[in-house]
């Protein structure tokens, strides 16, 4: 009995990682026209939380400031939910996903998450990579099952990764859109940089991220090589450095010229999805503004955000499908639907966080561009991901690499 314990608590913190990563933003949770499966995410994670605060023993608790921190913003979105009259459920799953990565960071130091992340994060690009090269077989069995998206899109499900039923090849993993497997990848790619000296899993995940074909995950591969070519300890491994340069480079050329990518990348252009992608990320800004300037303090809620979408695109006389429009800015909706204090929260979270991963001016610099373009790029407000990875930036001073 003993030993079965025991090795239930040497796996358990494998089973949190692996819940991080699957839980919140999957196409099976995040974007499926049945909401099933996200009640049930959403459910574990209370369980979770509950059970922690439950064994947590009060006598010994010490106050530090970040349970100061994380309390304040708690309060203020609560208060928020109250003054905007918005019970829909937005607030509390926020609030539930902060003490989740409140007790999470307490249980798995930064560096134990960061090895665990890349491994499963390794497993799902090489399973990805390898249903991406056989989409148009794939594509075609109708044994697999179907899952249908908000917007009527159908997918093949795999469970480790989903392909598109009409056999477009873009690499969207297990998750809703190719753009938001790109920035787990990219997380994963940079924790690689930092904790893992093994060359082949930046190859992979690279190669993971070319595959997305999204324009993102490639403007923050270049900047992610950059971080890794300004690493201190790697003057002795120069060869390793310049044989990752030659075999990124070429892989990359090679797979960019290759007929399988024009074709995908002249579609992205032809149906306008860059275009519109490009809008929702423009746009997303000055709805977010607008809607901040109506209510800095408390915000305008998550159930009146859309409302905001509507009234700027008419001020504007835009010309397009409004439904095309994503608000996509993931840093100023916490600010435009919770107000100013949680947002300055999360800020400060970021920048507490940039201090674990580099020292050098130019490499905080890297590596706030960094996050500026991928929380620009996909709506992650829930996200239980960004809500672990900001209290670890919150608890900075605590983290060891």
């Amino acid at each position: 009995m003993t030993k079965g314990i025991n090795n239930f608590k040497r796996i358990t913190p494998i089973l949190l990682v692996i819940f991080v990563i699957l839980s919140t933003d999957t196409l099976i949770t995040a974007q499926n026209s049945n909401f099933y499966y996200l009640r049930i995410a959403q459910i574990i994670t209370i369980i979770i939380v509950l059970y922690w605060i439950i064994k947590s023993d009060f006598r010994r608790v010490v106050i530090s400031r970040e349970s100061i921190l994380i309390f304040i913003t708690t309060i203020m979105l609560v208060l928020s939910m109250i003054i905007n009259r918005d019970f829909t459920g937005g607030y509390f799953i926020l609030i539930i996903n902060l003490l989740f990565g409140y007790f999470f960071s307490k249980r798995v130091s930064f560096t134990e998450f960061a090895r665990r992340y890349i491994k499963i994060m390794l497993f799902l690009s090489i399973f990805s990579l390898l249903c991406f090269l056989l989409t148009p077989f794939l594509c075609n069995l109708s044994i697999l099952p179907t899952i249908t998206n908000h917007n009527g899109l159908e997918y093949k499900n795999l469970f480790f990764t989903t392909i598109y039923s009409s056999g477009l090849m873009r690499n969207m993993g297990p998750f809703w859109e190719p753009g938001v497997y790109q920035i787990y990848l990219i997380v994963a790619l940079l924790f690689s940089v930092y904790f893992d000296e093994i060359l082949w899993h930046k190859i992979v995940l690279a190669m993971a991220i070319l595959t997305t074909f999204s324009t993102t995950g490639y403007i923050s591969l270049i900047l992610v090589f950059c971080l890794y070519t300004l690493k201190k300890d790697i003057s002795k491994k120069k060869k390793k450095k310049y044989l990752l340069i030659l075999v990124g480079a070429f892989a990359g050329i090679i797979f960019l010229l290759s007929p399988i990518a024009q074709r995908v990348i002249l579609e992205k252009f032809q149906n306008n999805s860059y275009s519109m992608s490009l809008d929702s990320r423009t746009i997303s800004v000055f709805i977010n503004l607008m809607a901040f300037k109506n209510n800095l303090f408390f915000g305008v809620g998550p159930k009146n955000i859309d409302n905001f979408t509507t009234l700027y695109l008419d001020s504007i006389d835009y010309n397009g499908y409004y439904g095309f429009i994503c608000n996509t800015n993931t840093l100023l909706l916490y600010f435009a639907m919770f107000g100013l204090t949680v947002g300055i929260f999360f800020l400060y979270c970021i920048w507490r966080g940039i201090k674990v991963m580099r020292d050098n001016v130019l490499s905080k610099v890297i590596l706030i561009l960094l996050i500026i373009i991928e929380t620009s790029s996909e709506p992650l407000t829930y996200s239980l991901l960004c809500s672990v990875l900001f209290i670890y930036g919150l608890r900075a001073k605590k983290v060891k690499n």
